[in-house]
């Protein structure tokens, strides 16, 4: 993207930097990165050119994933806005596809690390009902999966594996 003298590829190269550094748990790097993303971000002017290249939507997925790490960082109350800020986006642009990255980054996920049993089930349905609409199995597995773990964390053990071994099952 440097090379280029290109920032949309600069940007997405912060947004991959930022969810692998998420993943390795190194939270502080990853914030960095993510919100370089969301500085940059115009959703009126960077939806479709990032739908272009990525198929899904880095701005959004950068505020869904910089509501992760703010969490883990101990910034609850920004995570919770930040996540709010993700959700309300991506209903506005309407691109199923990434708000199905934004329910199940930045509001089931969160949640779940919350230990908020209505919200990650609340948030569940939705992914689950988005998926099956615009007919995205893999998210809807996704969707099943958290539904269970907000069951289990409601104390309705039997239902909520019942729900991730459906989750589980219907990847195969």
């Amino acid at each position: 993207g440097q090379q280029a003298d290109d920032p949309l590829l600069i940007a997405l190269a912060h947004w991959c930097l930022g969810i692998v550094l998420f993943g390795l748990g190194k939270f502080t790097q990853a914030r960095f990165h993510l919100e370089e993303v969301v500085t940059f971000y115009q959703p009126q002017q960077h939806h479709r050119a990032f739908m272009i290249l990525r198929g899904i939507d880095a701005g959004l997925s950068s505020l869904a994933y910089l509501a992760l790490c703010l969490w883990c960082l101990g910034y609850h109350e920004q995570a919770l806005k930040k996540s709010r800020e993700a959700l309300d986006m991506a209903h506005a642009i309407d691109h199923s596809f990434s708000l199905a990255d934004v329910l199940r980054y930045g509001c089931c996920e969160l949640h779940k690390l919350r230990r908020d049993a209505p919200s990650l089930k609340f948030y569940s349905d939705e992914l689950i009902q988005v998926a099956q609409e615009k007919h995205f199995p893999a998210w809807r597995a996704t969707g099943i999966s958290c539904l269970g773990e907000a069951y289990i964390l409601l104390d309705q053990l039997e239902e909520g594996i019942l729900l991730i071994r459906d989750s589980v099952e219907e990847n195969l």
